[in-house]
């Protein structure tokens, strides 16, 4: 899979600073200073995005360490499970927490978790998630707020499947390791309708019976920086 091209040039800056030896706070972690003509070239929604993060630090995804889990089912109980990589990300830390960042998920590689290729050919087909068409999702942090309970915070942001954004909002726990690593955890669901896979949802088709499927899509978040 290409690299997403909203990240490509973050992430080429990351190696361009880190080889001149510019703000780089430790080469090992792959920590720089952000520029915001960096971030103009990379987002989306560039001038306001950039201006929020323009003294921040940069730091990228270790995917490696990462996972995402997917559950989902049918409404009579049938459940499934499985994983989705996450391909690239870049976390911007402000004061030493994480205050923003956008990540980008490769829909090519549903798995499921029973290793049926029938489902998996399913969920990638244009009854679920048109993998052809659309292969990568995103997930960009537009907040993140401290809840009063140590280490949780509400993580507010935009996240697009098939091209269509919506805004969600879940709570994670997010630590520092002793080595520096940022690390976290979170369970969210989502209704899988918004972003218009349908199939088999009875808000769209009756009579479906055993067949229906729940709306209702759950994942299991567990991320690490670099």
């Amino acid at each position: 899979m290409k690299k997403s091209r909203r990240l490509s040039s973050i992430f080429l800056f990351v190696a361009f600073a880190m080889v001149l030896s510019i703000t780089v706070g430790c080469a090992k972690k792959e920590n720089v200073q952000v520029t915001l003509q960096e971030l103009a070239n990379s987002f989306d929604n560039a001038q306001e995005y950039a201006l929020q993060f323009s003294n921040a630090e940069g730091r990228s995804v270790d995917v490696a360490q990462s996972k995402l889990v997917w559950k989902g089912g049918t409404i009579v109980g049938t459940d499934h499970s499985g994983t989705v990589d996450i391909h690239e990300g870049l976390v911007f830390i402000q004061e030493n927490k994480i205050a923003g960042g956008e990540f980008v998920i490769d829909m090519s590689t549903i798995k499921d978790a029973d290793g049926s290729e029938r489902l998996e050919e399913h969920l990638k087909g244009d009854d679920f998630f048109v993998v052809d068409q659309f292969p990568e999702a995103t997930f960009q942090i537009t907040l993140v707020r401290e809840t009063g309970i140590k280490d949780v915070y509400n993580v507010s942001g935009d996240l697009t499947i098939k091209k269509i954004k919506k805004s969600i909002v879940f709570p994670a726990t997010i630590t520092r390791s002793e080595d520096g690593h940022f690390n976290v955890k979170a369970n969210f669901r989502i209704d899988r309708t918004q972003w218009h896979v349908d199939y088999n949802s009875t808000r769209f088709f009756k009579q479906l019976g055993d067949k229906a499927i729940r709306d209702e899509i759950e994942f299991d978040l567990s991320l690490q920086t670099k």
